[in-house]
């Protein structure tokens, strides 16, 4: 950041703004943690909860959009900066109460793994089928290239988790298949990856 300031790509108002932001999150974070008494399965487990309503409300975003009810998809009167995104298939990019999707990609990613196992998985109880199955759709109807390259690590996770060649060899072809969906289906997915293949 010093050398971006240095080179004029950065200004020092701006590092100050994030080294501020990093901190009070930081400093959020740990107080939670002291608060629960250091039983992180307790906190995540709530974590894991309001993931849940943060995806129930894209999903009722999506549908407002669809049924042409704006103060139900369309949230600038109550959260400032709040941006409406729509994909090229004509579904509104589910944000939820969160600024961007991609914003919404970075907070329900692990909720987004932890469905993935806990739908694929009956042994793996932290969430139920149903809770599951809402937050991964609400992942997929982001239309983000951060979440779907989210979706891309956990499958490939997910399969390398069996720890048997033919999962893992398996993996790689889903994961391959999916990524040139994407890239052939989804233009923003494109566009980003074609612009970091050019840097």
């Amino acid at each position: 950041s010093f050398y971006n300031i240095y080179i004029e790509k950065d200004t020092l108002s701006l590092l100050a703004k994030q080294v501020i932001g990093i901190s009070l999150n930081a400093i959020i974070f740990y107080l939670l943690i002291k608060i629960t008494k250091y039983d992180l399965k307790r906190l995540f487990k709530i974590y894991l909860n309001i993931a849940f309503l943060v995806g129930a409300i894209g999903l009722i975003q999506e549908l407002s959009y669809l049924l042409n009810f704006k103060f139900g998809y369309d949230f600038q009167y109550i959260i400032p900066n709040w941006k409406i995104s729509v994909s090229q298939y004509g579904f509104l990019r589910i944000n939820s109460i969160l600024s961007e999707p991609a914003s919404f990609c970075y907070s329900m990613m692990p909720a987004f793994f932890v469905s993935i196992i806990s739908f694929s998985r009956n042994s793996f109880r932290f969430l139920t089928k149903w809770k599951s199955l809402i937050i991964i759709s609400s992942f997929f109807l982001t239309f983000s290239t951060v979440g779907y390259i989210g979706i891309v690590i956990s499958l490939f996770l997910l399969m390398y988790n069996y720890r048997k060649i033919r999962y893992v060899c398996a993996g790689i072809i889903i994961v391959f298949v999916f990524v040139f969906f994407l890239w052939n289906n989804i233009g923003d997915f494109q566009l980003r990856i074609d612009d970091s293949i050019d840097m």
